[in-house]
């Protein structure tokens, strides 16, 4: 420390002994300020901002961004979601746990479903024989990241995050004519204010992520890329970038085509504008070019070809998927390289996709010879 501080603090000292036992708020105003000049990586000019200040306190508490330090102790402590833990049998991480996991990744360690309009929904819906929703499946998640902090969105949640931390968002995200639409928005959001890994409750995981996280600070799926699995630190500008596109989509349609507005469209087409429209050039002749690592705004970015991490098979491909769901059955199906299953139940459109197929419907597809 500089002398001319040593002597500031010194005088503040001699200072506050004077003051008079009456003026207590005075005195912790006067100390607060020279504590803010005062304070390590002060900006120039001597003062620290305030967006450092709470960054500060965000690292001290063990969380990594501002949003997850003042959000996530309320919503892993809602009675609704200890009561879901509680049933799938697993324990509650209620503060960020130090140390848990292997070194060197930069993803915070948050689990993040989502659901509209509250968990009891999508318990009712996966009790229903005729959804595709399955409980088991985030249920195979959570229990295979037992350090990890784990937040279930609901309505109210993520209202209240567009509207604390994006507030310019809040009406577009409100109007938004469909919920699945929201649902897509709303981890666009989580990304960028909280970080950590998002999946679809479609999907069913098979090991702890860790490994394909390495140290990466966005983490996504080809071919699209689909953005029913994301990871991400917080902060990074790439999550701006989509946020941005889909405004200035918003404007011109209200109406636009869900994949185009809020989808795998919307992720694909951000990334064509930061990579270029054909992805590298040593992959333009592969069906998902823009695989592999990329430099994006000075970070490490990877993208997992289809076959890899979560995407056993194609959304399109019925004849894959039902050939696992077979290989699975009698116990051959070879799972050591994919860290879970999208099964692209796509309860969203009519009918399904081609990816649900629970134990029953692949015993009627194979009773009926389909």
């Amino acid at each position: 420390m500089g002398t001319a501080r040593q002597g500031w603090l010194e005088a503040a000292a001699r200072h506050h002994r004077r003051l008079p036992l009456l003026a207590p708020l005075a005195t912790m105003a006067v100390l607060f300020l020279l504590l803010l000049w005062l304070a390590p990586g002060a900006v120039p000019g001597g003062s620290l901002g305030i967006a450092a200040l709470l960054q500060a306190r965000a690292s001290s508490s063990g969380y990594r961004s501002t949003a997850a330090a003042e959000l996530l102790p309320s919503l892993v402590r809602r009675g609704e979601q200890l009561a879901l833990e509680r049933r799938w049998g697993v324990q509650p991480i209620l503060q960020p746990q130090q140390g848990w996991g292997p070194p060197g990744i930069k993803i915070p360690r948050i689990l993040h479903h989502v659901y509209f309009p509250n968990i009891s929904s999508f318990a009712a819906a996966a009790a229903n024989p005729a959804s595709s929703f399955r409980e088991e499946l985030p249920q195979s998640c959570r229990a295979l990241h037992p350090g990890w902090q784990y937040v279930f969105w609901d309505w109210e949640a993520a209202t209240q995050l567009v509207g604390t931390y994006y507030p310019e968002h809040l009406d577009m995200f409100r109007k938004l004519d469909s919920t699945i639409k929201r649902a897509d928005a709303i981890r666009y959001f989580i990304m960028h204010a909280i970080g950590g890994l998002y999946l679809d409750l479609d999907i069913e995981c098979f090991q702890p992520v860790d490994r394909w996280l390495a140290d990466y600070d966005v983490v996504l799926q080809d071919p699209g890329p689909t953005n029913g699995v994301v990871a991400s630190v917080p902060g990074h500008r790439l999550w701006l970038k989509v946020l941005a596109l889909m405004r200035e989509r918003w404007q011109e349609n209200p109406y636009r085509e869900v994949v185009e507005l809020t989808g795998p469209g919307l992720m694909s087409s951000t990334f064509k504008f930061n990579l270029g429209p054909d992805g590298p050039q040593e992959r333009l002749d592969q069906p998902d070019p823009w695989s592999g690592e990329h430099a994006i705004d000075g970070s490490r970015v990877m993208v997992y070809p289809s076959q890899h991490y979560f995407h056993p098979c194609e959304w399109d491909d019925p004849g894959c998927h039902k050939e696992l769901a077979m290989q699975r059955a009698l116990g051959a199906a070879n799972l050591t390289r994919f860290a879970g299953y999208h099964r692209f139940a796509a309860s969203w459109q009519d009918g399904g996709g081609a990816g649900a197929l629970t134990a029953d419907k692949l015993k009627q597809q194979l009773c009926s010879g389909g």
